[in-house]
């Protein structure tokens, strides 16, 4: 049998430094149903959740409503598959964002050189997908 000896929630992270504090902004996708999208486990299956996304133009509104909002500041977007990645960075892209894609396929090297660019402001936004995920720390992102 397993115990847990030790546990620290979000919160304890917030109050305590270690996380920063979550603001929330709605960006609604018009027609966007989710009630059609397949589940896995509880969970949106990645297949179908993009098919959704993209049939309803989500990383075209994403990407206004960025800019709207956020011009100028660094984010990190999540995206379910990797086509959907690299559909929300040429939405972004369009719309005069910066842009970049990370997935566990890139060489290691090519995604160290976006992490720099991310770092160093010549990319305004990370579009990821499965690997930027726990235990990734850019103190400079703040979207």
């Amino acid at each position: 049998m397993e115990e847990v000896t030790f546990r620290r929630d979000i919160l304890y992270g917030i109050r305590h430094g270690y996380l920063l504090d979550v603001r929330a902004e709605r960006i609604v996708i018009p027609d966007l149903d989710l009630g059609g999208v397949d589940r896995r486990g509880g969970d949106f299956d990645d297949a179908s959740l993009a098919e959704e996304l993209e049939r309803r133009h989500a990383p075209e509104n994403v990407a206004e409503q960025y800019k709207a909002r956020a011009a100028g500041r660094k984010g990190i977007a999540f995206w379910p598959l990797v086509e959907t990645a690299y559909a929300g960075a040429a939405a972004f892209e369009a719309v005069g964002i910066p842009s970049a894609v990370v997935h566990g396929g890139l060489p290691k090297e090519e995604r160290k050189n976006i992490l720099k660019g991310f770092h160093a402001g010549t990319i305004q936004v990370i579009h990821n997908c499965m690997v930027l995920t726990e235990g990734f720390d850019e103190p400079t992102a703040d979207v």
